[in-house]
């Protein structure tokens, strides 16, 4: 949000977003697909047998969830923009989408009713902001969700940047000494 409306420079604030959530698409994905296809096994070594019926909700939050992480990163940029409201006629949408479909899915569905709903409307949030952000930054949907030759190194140096920083409430010469990790080049 910040970044958004601060930047003065029109190219770079129309790609600052784009870049963002691009990276997360290649940082989220991976892990979601791993814990939906591993989702079983874990919940049994964590939580035993009993628990397994949990498994199918789990997935079907799986994509939400990402779509969430990204519809945020579009909303503070919305925000960013002046906008900001346009975000909050979409969340109260989306609470009326989500009750109703939670009315009429949790009493057939249980559970996994619940999850599917909360997926739906995460993604549709995701879609609506799209749309909304394409109309503001004159970027496509495409800018959005296709990864580019340079966002794998994008997000390698974010993750080693974020690797190499110190733990929270510790300083950096709090790591110096016998048998610290060596900082990342």
């Amino acid at each position: 949000f910040l970044r958004v409306a601060a930047e003065n420079d029109p190219g770079r604030r129309k790609e600052f977003t784009p870049r963002l959530t691009r990276a997360m698409l290649l940082i989220g994905l991976p892990p979601a697909a791993a814990l939906a296809l591993l989702a079983g096994w874990i919940v049994k070594l964590l939580f035993s047998d009993l628990y397994l019926p949990a498994v199918l909700p789990l997935r079907l939050l799986i994509p939400g969830a990402l779509a969430m992480g990204i519809s945020r990163l579009i909303a503070n940029d919305i925000a960013g923009r002046g906008r900001p409201l346009l975000n909050s006629y979409l969340a109260g949408a989306m609470l009326v989408l989500n009750l109703g479909l939670d009315l009429l899915w949790i009493p057939r569905y249980g559970i996994g009713g619940a999850a599917l709903a909360s997926s739906l409307c995460y993604g549709a949030a995701l879609l609506v902001r799209m749309v909304i952000y394409c109309r503001l930054s004159g970027n496509r949907w495409r800018d959005l969700l296709i990864p580019r030759r340079g966002d794998p190194a994008l997000v390698r140096e974010g993750l080693r940047a974020f690797l190499s920083r110190p733990a929270p409430g510790r300083k950096e010469t709090d790591r110096a000494g016998p048998g610290a990790p060596a900082k990342l080049p």
